[in-house]
């Protein structure tokens, strides 16, 4: 059986995206193809060197990097033990999986949090010319 690694962003619902990849999956694994869903959080990598990124203030997400080996060592794990979905840290999992089953609570307070992030890297680049103007 050979393995198939989707590496995904967990930001945009690993739920959804795990729902129709486990239908193609199906398909696949009828060719000898086994899909593999991965959603780190935030990883450490050359992308956040970056002067806009540098710029920024801090943020406490900012603690939480994982480095690439932890990534590798899930993928790995995920593909011997056969598991389709795996969400790095363990706790943005359970937070995915709180907010499927309960929108109507989670929805709210996750716009708010994006909205004021929003706000904030504006803010914070509001004099380097990198944000567009608010109309």
């Amino acid at each position: 059986m050979r393995a198939l690694v989707i590496v995904h962003d967990p930001g945009s619902d690993p739920v959804l995206v795990g729902d129709r990849l486990r239908h193609h999956g199906f398909e696949l694994r009828e060719v000898g193809i086994q899909v593999h869903l991965v959603c780190p959080g935030r990883v450490e990598t050359a992308f956040f060197d970056h002067e806009t990124f540098r710029r920024r203030p801090h943020r406490p997400e900012t603690e939480r990097t994982l480095p690439i080996e932890a990534v590798s060592a899930a993928i790995v794990t995920a593909v011997e033990r056969g598991r389709f979905l795996t969400v790095l840290p363990r706790a943005l999992g359970l937070a995915i999986w709180a907010r499927n089953v309960a929108p109507w609570l989670f929805d709210p307070l996750l716009g708010r949090l994006l909205r004021a992030r929003v706000r904030e890297v504006r803010a914070s680049s509001a004099g380097g010319g990198d944000a567009p103007e608010e109309r």
